[in-house]
């Protein structure tokens, strides 16, 4: 069999559909809308970009990477809870491995996952009804939306794009007429590639049995096999998640189960594509969505239009589903997690795009004559919720783009403080800080230090230093002399107390000197250079002052840090020279440090 899904083939559509059909006018419009979405979004993930690993990307993703190659530690089956993130480290892996740990390219493969998305939605579309194309629009605008993704993470997404894929994948091949042995096995993977990408990816196999349930009615045997089939490859599927994720094991609030606070987690996720400011409005959104939803098995199945619309009930049914399963696990997080996180939003939107396909069908039938006043006002108040979902979007257009300038802001802060050139809360900061008890801070440091050694990611950007090395080309414009400070000392090197030991040897991956000197005149303190190996390393200026009994002099206290890699294995010469009107002041302190 041939899939649709090739390349040719989608170019032979692109063609044929958009540029030679007979109204090619109306349909090219679509297309360019759709494209010019696409562009808006790829714009984003381009602007806010970031080449290194962010929050989960690290513990979830960069670390099996890292470990597998220092120290031949395949964790590819780890889980990080309940959660298998296997596929995207399976994607994550050669790109790093082969690409000089880029990130970069990961922000375009989420692109490139959601793009596949909307053109099997445009897929399914030509299987249920061809009239409906315009609806692509909408779909995009929820699809491309800045929120979904808001550009924080690059490998860790991934692991909710691949299942809202795998579960469209899946209705698209299950809907197919008659199903084959090459579909079924096709949606089977999907449903393993969705499940083993994260755990919720696991209502894939339910959308499998909701599609082939039908085939139950049908009177071929052939058609009902599917479903007797996929029963036991869903149990056996099962059987092997609970046996890798053995030992774990999160509490549900079965208390809360019933209650206000479950409603208003499923109705927030079931709205999540939207930004509302007030929850009660994302209540009442979600609220409205689930019974728009309802209303409208109704009336398919009424007008016996179910069968026919049915993939589209599939995805409002993944949507629906992925909200309870998701409230299950997190209700009792409810003070960080009101079920409208964006990550959520990967498979929120489905329930919103099947609104929009079905609200579509009914625009087009209310449109036909005859013509009487209950029809008009149907048709205009169909049309006023699809206009509506629309405007609702519209904040999350400006959340995305807020919350994407946000992390970007964050993320280069936090990278920074690899730098020779960090700002003085790095030391402070428990995202950052070594001394904090603190796993997953280690374990940054560890790979940054790699990745500073091997000239990957970040370290091989030519701007990463420049701070500092605009800073130490000032250093020899600076008055060469004799003066040292009054009074001054290293105290500590990585919080060992070195004020009597001349050498330090080390094994971290940090470097942190402790210190302090003294002044008559703190203001025309201008900065601090070390020294290492009698050349300029950094400058330091943030200082902590503090006034003494002797207010003729100002003892002034600081902290530098920097990656170990920044340093040749070996001993080297240590010191301090203060920048004081202009002049070059040496603190009459030296220490020998070597890394191991």
């Amino acid at each position: 069999m041939v899939l649709d899904l090739k390349i040719g083939a989608f170019l032979r559509d692109i063609m044929s559909y958009f540029l030679m059909n007979e109204i090619g006018k109306k349909n090219f419009l679509i297309f360019a809308s759709v494209s010019a979405l696409a562009v808006h979004k790829l714009i984003f993930l381009i602007t806010f970009k970031i080449n290194y690993p962010y929050a989960a990307d690290t513990a979830d993703v960069f670390n099996s990477v890292f470990y597998f190659i220092t120290e031949n530690d395949f964790t590819l089956f780890a889980n990080k809870g309940l959660h298998l993130i296997i596929f995207p480290k399976i994607v994550a892996y050669p790109n790093l491995l082969l690409n000089s740990f880029d990130v970069g390219n990961l922000f375009y493969l989420q692109w490139i996952v959601i793009s596949v998305t909307v053109y099997v939605l445009y897929l399914i579309l030509k299987q249920t009804d061809k009239n409906l194309f315009w609806t692509l629009i909408p779909i995009s605008a929820f699809l491309y939306s800045p929120l979904t993704t808001s550009s924080y993470w690059s490998a860790t997404i991934l692991a909710w794009l691949f299942p809202m894929l795998g579960i469209v994948l899946i209705v698209y091949f299950l809907n197919r007429k008659p199903t084959r042995i090459s579909t079924f096995s096709l949606s089977v993977f999907f449903a393993i590639f969705s499940t083993f990408s994260i755990m919720i990816g696991a209502i894939s196999w339910i959308i499998g049995i909701i599609m082939l349930a039908p085939k139950l009615f049908e009177k071929k045997n052939s058609e009902k096999k599917w479903f007797f089939l996929w029963i036991p490859i869903v149990i056996f599927a099962g059987f092997s998640y609970l046996h890798l994720t053995s030992g774990n094991s999160e509490p549900i609030a079965y208390d809360l189960l019933f209650s206000y606070t479950s409603f208003s987690f499923i109705t927030h996720f079931v709205a999540s594509s939207f930004r509302l400011k007030f929850e009660f409005l994302m209540v009442f959104v979600g609220t409205a969505s689930l019974i728009l939803s309802g209303l409208y098995v109704c009336y398919f199945t009424k007008e016996k239009l179910l069968k026919q619309y049915f993939p589209w009930f599939a995805l409002i049914s993944a949507g629906l589903i992925g909200a309870i399963i998701t409230a299950l696990g997190r209700m009792q997080y409810v003070d960080t997690h009101l079920g409208n996180d964006p990550y959520y939003i990967t498979i929120s939107q489905l329930f919103q795009i099947g609104l929009i396909v079905l609200s579509g069908k009914l625009i087009y039938e209310y449109r036909k004559p005859p013509t009487t006043i209950t029809r008009k006002f149907v048709l205009y108040l169909l049309i006023l919720l699809l206009i509506s979902q629309m405007i609702l979007l519209i904040p999350s257009y400006y959340s995305g783009w807020e919350r994407g300038n946000y992390y970007f802001e964050e993320k280069n802060n936090l990278f920074s403080c690899y730098s020779l050139s960090p700002q003085i809360n790095c030391v402070y900061d428990e995202k950052f800080n070594p001394f904090i008890t603190n796993s997953a801070v280690y374990d940054n440091i560890k790979i940054a230090n790699y990745l500073l050694e091997n000239n990957h990611s970040i370290f091989a950007e030519k701007g990463f230093n420049e701070k500092n090395l605009q800073s130490l080309e000032k250093f020899d414009n600076y008055s060469d002399n004799k003066k040292i400070f009054e009074d001054g000392q290293i105290t500590s090197i990585n919080g060992s107390n070195v004020i009597n030991e001349s050498d330090f040897i080390f094994e971290d991956d940090f470097v942190k000197i402790d210190g302090w000197l003294t002044t008559k005149n703190y203001s025309n303190l201008e900065s601090i250079f070390l020294i290492v190996d009698n050349t300029p390393f950094l400058e330091h200026d943030d200082f902590q002052i503090i006034e003494g009994g002797n207010r003729e002099l100002t003892k002034i206290e600081w902290s530098v840090f920097f990656l170990s890699g920044y340093l040749e294995h070996g001993c080297h010469d240590v010191s301090f020279v203060g920048i004081f009107e202009n002049e070059k002041i040496l603190l009459d302190d030296e220490k020998i440090i070597c890394r191991q």
